[in-house]
């Protein structure tokens, strides 16, 4: 009987023990899990912090009202705010966009959801703003301050396009009849200024556009039009250099509808590097006809600023140097130089 009892209490001594383990770990994780389910921000992983005051969860709690302010400064000039208004956001799923404005807390979403932001656009003017990134917040918190990063875009009259000849001198091209020959442009912006939107080289919700042939990493386009009976097209090339002087292939891809080219006249079109106050050279191959008298008058360059867009077909987001309707993208007016091949 003593020894019955002594099994008994041995029992339940250990259920209890069992017990107080496990309301013990329940309490050391729930903070931790509840914590990572609650959180929100950019970070897929888990959100960012908030800020003083801020609780950053995706539950609002009594007396909050949800609020995501999108706030925006000048990437080249740090702590100096950008006050173009564009901005558009929808819920990751949805086809329809909705207008924010940069600088004004939107109240009007679901907490705990994915929001897709693109800065820089509205939904129908995609020219001439300032170029921002696009972006998914994940697990949307209550209230959010942000801050992002823009660039100052620049007006083809703050770029300077320099044309140097088959000798790497800035003076006209004397190529003779039959020749084939390879020339360059330098590009460079003003000082804190960019043409074309660099962000779109890191987007990994992005593509390559043009079968592949335009990359994510040269979003701009730069076109060559010139006389068609001195110009052929089929063997013209072009490339740039990287920091350490290797040539890099830039890839031929379609040309744009807004480039209409006069009677006489054919174009041909690369993909090519978004424009800073940092300059570089993209150079041409030209192949020229043998014809007598060689080419007589100039051909011009034009550059194309890439940018994002909406679909306005299927409202999807997409990048490149002009809508699917064929409207010019990023840059209203594109920045133009002169293949100077006459006296």
């Amino acid at each position: 009987m003593q020894k019955g009892l002594s099994a008994g209490a041995g029992l339940l001594a250990g259920v209890v023990i069992a017990v107080v383990l496990a309301v013990g770990l329940m309490v050391f994780i729930a903070p931790q899990f509840l914590g990572n389910i609650n959180q929100g921000g950019i970070n897929i992983n888990g959100g960012n912090e908030g800020g003083p005051g801020i609780t950053d969860t995706a539950v609002c709690l009594g007396g909050q009202t949800q609020s995501y302010d999108p706030n925006c400064y000048d990437t080249r000039a740090p702590g100096t705010a950008l006050t173009e208004a564009y901005l558009i956001y929808r819920q990751v799923g949805e086809v329809a966009w909705t207008a924010g404005t940069e600088g004004t807390a939107i109240t009007a979403l679901e907490t705990g959801k994915d929001y897709e932001f693109v800065y820089g656009i509205s939904l129908t003017d995609f020219t001439d703003n300032a170029f921002g990134p696009h972006v998914i917040v994940r697990n949307l918190p209550c209230i959010k301050v942000e801050s992002t990063a823009l660039y100052q875009d620049a007006a083809a009259s703050a770029v300077t396009t320099t044309f140097f000849n088959q000798n790497d001198a800035a003076a006209f091209a004397s190529i003779g009849s039959g020749t084939d020959t390879t020339v360059s442009f330098k590009e460079q912006a003003t000082s804190k200024v960019i043409y074309g939107n660099p962000y779109i080289k890191n987007d990994a919700l992005m593509t390559d556009i043009d079968s592949g042939h335009h990359r994510k990493a040269y979003p701009n386009c730069a076109c060559i039009q010139a006389n068609d009976t001195t110009h052929d097209t089929a063997s013209v090339f072009s490339y740039i250099k990287d920091a350490n002087g290797v040539r890099v292939d830039m890839n031929r891809i379609s040309v744009p509808t807004a480039l209409a080219a006069a009677t006489g006249d054919v174009s041909w079109c690369f993909e090519s590097p978004v424009i800073s106050d940092t300059d570089f050279r993209q150079y041409y191959g030209l192949d020229i006809a043998t014809v007598s008298g060689g080419p007589l008058d100039d051909g011009t360059l034009t550059i194309y600023a890439g940018d994002y867009y909406i679909d306005s077909d299927t409202g999807a987001l997409a990048w490149g140097c002009e809508t699917n309707a064929g409207a010019v993208i990023g840059i209203g007016t594109p920045e133009t130089g002169t293949l100077d091949e006459s006296a």
